[in-house]
């Protein structure tokens, strides 16, 4: 998604708002001109579901409600819910789901006239309140709830007792969806199996509040991309869009396009004992993660949509990473929410000054027990903040890559001297390299990026692959990379199946870059000069996709625009690779030190970012 989305906007001249439906496409590929209904980049319903839709329609006026087909329900054991939120009046929806399924329907709608009226008096409930926000719905709570609290009304859902199913929820709150999707976490109960929403760039109807967007007057590509890739987190993948546009609108709101409806079902749940929001130890050895196998299409007699990919499983097994993946989990499925709060904060300004564009991707968890932070180098420029590179008595065999050096050794030589592992420089921009040890340390004369860049100058840039292929390893435990945001491209096209993953990885972020390499004709920001908030929230979403938290970060004095991490690969996907050095299991009961760094991952996730500063050069 991060490259993806970097290079749609490379395409359309950096526009993140470009006109008509042109913002939606990202996330769909077939079927882009204006009006037409893309199919999903995400999935196809099972074989056992062809698509239907329940309210038909031929023309963009008017909703599609195109979902996975229902009528497998029939034969579904159990009560279930189908939960309707804003029905501007209109039933259609609400007969259709009756028709299809043995499911009740309960509909929301504070704006509905006098005449509204249950379509079956035993099956379908009406309720007269509208969606909003957490701070919203305290506000005025005979007019508004929370999603949950909607959900919870009804007995289905995060927060509701459980007892019926809810196979479909169906939003269109004109801007409020956002707010309320967002408060949905990895391990919420009770997700709905499909979701049918109206997704608004702008709101159509009425006055916008502060609240729909966090006062974000439009969204572009970027935001959206953030909502989406938080929608993925959860479990949901898109199956089908409709294009929509106002009926009664001729203005730049309908020539925008900022009008869609998404079809959405689950296809990853996390499985019990996997997730580490169920791996919690209790006495004894601590449980490892483990996947459920993968597999496809609706399972056994429940009708229910199930994960039918592996889900991510812990790279360790002791206490330390149960609670630092739980770090982990929380901090990605509210980032979206955090985001938008945060820009709030800041009236909107994607480029706060100072360093405050990275306060949002600060320290989550501490360092294992054992492997304390420390520093490598002497604090000037080229030191770098990791957790402690190799697990105590780790003996075997080792290489440390450093990419990008201006022949500063301070990194290079600090390792060499802590550790027994040989060291590997890559930078294409030195011509007389220091070599700090000829036995252990080797240099290439070779820049890194992505794979296209590889191709388009093999002489002088390698991909990652290419990296572990010179130096001949198939991993390594710390990465070291500071390449003026050529970062970017490089992890850009990492997936959380890419072999040779680094344990650690401590890396210099730019904002823009400190040399002008925009002005090469490969840019390591697709011609973007600048990552502002909402950027930067897309790549470490991305890097936290992969499994990875930050331990540490360190701010750049005189620079606003760069900042140093230092990151922890803690999660992978099933059957992929292995981490170098992978934890020993530890006791629970026992091991007082993997308690007391399970506490303070846990702290470190409340109190926010701690900050280490490094010295000038």
């Amino acid at each position: 998604m991060f490259v993806r989305i970097n290079e749609f906007l490379e395409a359309n001249y950096n526009d993140n708002h470009p006109k008509a439906h042109r913002l939606f496409e990202p996330f769909w590929t077939g079927g882009n001109t204006t009006y037409a209904p893309g199919h999903a980049a995400g999935v196809w319903c099972p074989a056992s579901q062809d698509r239907i839709q329940l309210t038909p329609s031929t023309n963009h006026f008017s909703p599609a409600s195109v979902v996975c087909n229902l009528t497998q329900l029939n034969g579904a054991a159990g009560p279930c819910v189908v939960v309707n939120i804003a029905s501007n009046n209109s039933a259609e929806f609400d007969r259709a789901v009756l028709g299809h399924t043995p499911c009740d329907v309960d509909t929301s709608d504070c704006t509905a006239g006098d005449g509204w009226q249950a379509q079956d008096p035993s099956r379908h409930t009406l309720w007269r309140y509208c969606v909003g926000s957490p701070e919203a719905a305290p506000s005025d709570p005979a007019k508004y709830r929370t999603l949950s609290q909607a959900l919870e009304l009804v007995g289905a859902g995060p927060g509701g007792p459980g007892s019926q199913r809810l196979p479909l929820l169906r939003l269109a709150v004109d801007a409020w969806e956002y707010a309320a999707l967002a408060q949905w976490r990895e391990d919420t109960p009770g997700l709905p199996e499909q979701i049918i929403v109206q997704l608004h760039s702008r709101a159509n109807a009425g006055q916008e509040t502060a609240d729909q967007r966090w006062g974000r007057f439009e969204y572009g590509v970027t935001d959206l991309a953030l909502f989406f890739m938080h929608m993925a987190n959860l479990g949901y993948a898109a199956t089908y869009r409709w294009n929509l546009v106002p009926t009664d609108r001729t203005d730049s709101v309908a020539v925008r396009g900022g009008w869609s409806e998404v079809s959405l079902v689950r296809v990853e749940v996390p499985a019990a004992g996997a997730h580490p929001h169920h791996a919690r130890p209790k006495g004894g050895k601590a449980p490892g993660a483990t996947a459920a196998a993968p597999h496809s299409g609706h399972v056994g007699g429940s009708g229910g949509i199930q994960h039918v990919v592996p889900i991510r499983v812990l790279l360790g097994n002791d206490s330390w990473h149960v609670q630092a993946a739980r770090n982990l989990s929380d901090w990605r499925s509210s980032l979206f929410l955090r985001a938008n709060e945060f820009l709030q904060q800041w009236r909107n300004d994607e480029l706060p000054y100072g360093h405050h564009r990275f306060d949002l991707f600060g320290p989550i968890v501490e360092c294992p027990p054992g492997r304390p932070l420390q520093l490598l180098g002497d604090g000037k420029d080229g030191s770098k903040l990791v957790c402690g590179v190799l697990e105590p008595g780790a003996r075997e065999p080792c290489t440390i890559l450093s990419l990008g050096s201006n022949n500063n050794v301070r990194f290079e030589k600090a390792v060499l001297a802590s550790t027994h592992c040989d060291v590997a420089t890559f930078d294409c921009t030195v011509d007389d390299p220091v070599i700090v040890d000829e036995q252990r340390h080797r240099f290439f004369k070779l820049c890194v990026g992505s794979s296209k860049h590889a191709a388009q100058k093999p002489d002088l840039v390698v991909s990652w692959k290419q990296i572990l292929d010179l130096v001949g390893i198939s991993r390594t435990p710390l990465l070291k990379i500071d390449v003026e945001a050529y970062e970017y491209p490089l992890f850009g096209e990492w997936a959380e199946d890419t072999p040779g993953l680094p344990e650690q990885i401590a890396v210099e972020v730019h904002g823009r870059a400190f040399y002008l390499v925009e002005e090469t004709d490969w840019t390591p920001r697709w011609h973007r000069p600048e990552y502002g908030v909402t950027d930067l929230a897309l790549f470490f979403m991305h890097m936290a996709n992969l499994g990875y938290a930050t331990t540490a970060q360190a701010a750049t004095p005189g620079w606003g625009y760069l900042s140093e991490f230092t990151l922890m690969r803690l999660e992978g996907r099933a059957g992929h690779g292995k981490v170098a050095h992978e934890a020993a299991p530890s006791q629970a009961g026992t091991d007082r030190t993997g308690e007391r760094a399970a506490r303070g991952a846990e702290v470190g996730l409340r109190s926010g970012t701690r900050r280490r500063r490094l010295r000038g050069p």
